[in-house]
């Protein structure tokens, strides 16, 4: 039996119809949207921030100074230490031996290497140093809500200062940390690291005592010097 031209056309459509649908159920789905997200932690600056604990997915991992996996975690570790997971976004919760703390969420990209970054330059944790500039200040003690909470023994060099400026300037809050982690382990200056909130801080300086108040918004990072002239 023979068919007509409309009929020929029709066929040849639902073959290439037939063609097309099965070409694509033959197999798993293997793009990217399909596959799990891969996740590693690239834990930065142990070295000032001592042991830190991440928390996610209700597991726990500790990282050191020098432990593999910390300081040199990298897209290449995927392969060995990779967490799969099969979502868009993972929420994280970190804190630090000297006291910073990270809760944020990370987006995912599926079928890749997704290295989510925990250092000094992204903490939710406020920060607030505060320094002499003079011998006469020190020691310089400062009180939250009453209670010692760090001493700074000799003033700041001038050097010092002025390089902390530039940083505050340049809002280059990393760097920022990072120095004043580093005057601290000098005794340089009295650190104060907190959640976000409104705070009375109180310093002593020469003796003197003054009350005061500070707010620490999600990753600031501020400081004050105090000089004291004898007459």
């Amino acid at each position: 039996m023979g068919h007509t031209c409309r009929e020929l056309k029709r066929l040849v459509f639902l073959s290439l119809v037939g063609v097309t649908f099965g070409c694509g159920t033959d197999g798993e789905d293997d793009s990217p949207r399909a596959m799990p997200a891969r996740v590693v932690f690239s834990v930065q600056d142990l070295d000032l921030l001592g042991t830190v604990e991440v928390h996610a997915l209700g597991e726990s991992w500790l990282f050191e100074a020098g432990q593999a996996g910390g300081e040199d975690e990298s897209a290449e570790d995927c392969d060995v230490n990779a967490i799969e997971l099969d979502a868009e976004a993972l929420s994280i919760q970190a804190t630090s031996e000297l006291g910073f703390e990270w809760d944020f969420e990370h987006p995912l990209r599926r079928g890749e290497c997704n290295v989510v970054p925990i250092s000094l330059d992204n903490p939710t944790s406020g920060v607030f140093a505060v320094m002499a500039l003079n011998d006469e200040a020190t020691p310089l003690k400062v009180y939250v809500d009453d209670t010692l909470v760090g001493t700074a023994v000799e003033p700041i060099s001038e050097a010092d200062f002025i390089r902390l400026n530039e940083l505050f300037m340049q809002v280059d809050f990393g760097e920022l940390r990072r120095r004043f982690v580093q005057l601290r382990s000098l005794e340089q200056v009295a650190l104060f690291i907190a959640p976000p909130g409104t705070y009375r801080l109180d310093v002593e300086a020469g003796g003197v005592r003054e009350p005061d108040s500070i707010d620490l918004f999600p990753g600031y990072a501020g400081f004050s010097v105090h000089q004291v002239f004898n007459p």
